[in-house]
């Protein structure tokens, strides 16, 4: 994988290139996470679409861990971003893009694959992460002894109307 590039080169020649970025790259995605746990794997092919257009079309793939907001520990998921970007020069020639391609504005720099993808990435986080399963949550309650579990329900002001419901 190379570590800077010319996407309209890239584009002229139908070039593909697939390898994996270490999360030191992403430094944006680490900021949005708890951990980057696995290196991101990455799988781009760039070409011209009919209107001439350059097109970088790929998937980006890794395991980050975010927090649950139900119970606040932490939730490996695993993100998969696939992405077709039209990659252009200016804001015009993004405005002139069809609308099946992303912008990705790039001006006259060479790129890296990090800054083609890290975007992709931080959308493809969930809104609010947590656990698939509530069971699988690391809540208190769960995690409780036997016995705190019983003070708490003797503690509880409503547990009276368990008894109530039951007659």
């Amino acid at each position: 994988m190379p570590e800077r590039f010319n996407p309209a080169e890239l584009a002229d020649t139908e070039a593909a290139f697939e390898g994996r970025l270490q999360p030191d790259a992403l430094p944006r995605l680490r900021a949005a996470t708890l951990t980057i746990e696995a290196p991101v794997t990455l799988q781009v092919a760039f070409y011209r679409d009919m209107g001439g257009h350059c097109v970088a079309e790929g998937r980006a793939a890794t395991t980050v861990s975010l927090t649950c907001q139900r119970c606040m520990e932490p939730v490996r998921l695993e993100l998969d971003a696939a992405f077709r970007l039209g990659v252009v020069e200016d804001d015009a020639a993004a405005a002139a893009l069809p609308e099946d391609l992303e912008p990705q504005v790039v001006g006259h720099h060479a790129l890296t694959p990090a800054t083609l993808i890290e975007d992709e990435l931080l959308l493809a986080l969930p809104v609010v992460a947590r656990h698939a399963d509530p069971a699988d949550c690391g809540s208190r309650a769960r995690h409780m002894s036997a016995g705190e579990a019983a003070q708490n329900e003797r503690n509880n002001p409503f547990s009276v109307l368990k008894d109530l419901k039951s007659n």
